[in-house]
Formats: structure tokens, sequence, C-alpha cells
């Protein structure tokens, strides 16, 4: 639970850093897209997770965990 509670911690964190480059000048762009990139990256992995963890082998589990994730790939028909 603490590795959860401080992933979420860490995400709320960005989320309010993304929100006061949308409000605030003088922030340097690169960093703001960075953490647009990192929450994008970060809420498409609890997605995929969320979506997969049902029916994944529980013996190919680590094939989950977030250093060794590799996210689906998306049909062409789902993707237009």
């Amino acid at each position: 639970m603490p590795n959860q509670a401080s992933a979420w911690k860490e995400a709320g964190g960005l989320g309010a850093a993304a929100t006061q480059c949308a409000e605030a000048e003088g922030i340097d762009q690169d960093y703001c897209d960075s953490v647009k990139k990192i929450l994008n990256t970060f809420f498409t992995y609890i997605t995929d997770l969320l979506n997969r963890i049902h029916d994944h082998k529980i013996n190919r589990i680590g094939e989950l965990l977030p250093w060794n994730w590799v996210p689906r790939t998306v049909p062409q028909a789902l993707a237009a």
C-alpha cells in the first residue's frame, strides 16, 4: 500500500504542476511539456494495467510491473 499511495501522491503533484503550467506565465515550457508527458505515461500505464490484470497469467505477472511494462498495441480499426 505505501507504494500505491506514493504513486498517487506523485501523480497528484504532477497534476498540480501541469495545472500551474497552464495558468502561470514565466514557467519553462519544456518543463510543462515533460510534466504532461509523464502524466500521460502514468495514466496510460494505470489504464492498461487495470484492463489487463484480470485475465493475465499469475506466473507472468512480472510483465505488468512498471519497469517491465510494454503497452498493448491498439488494432488499427480501434485506433481510428
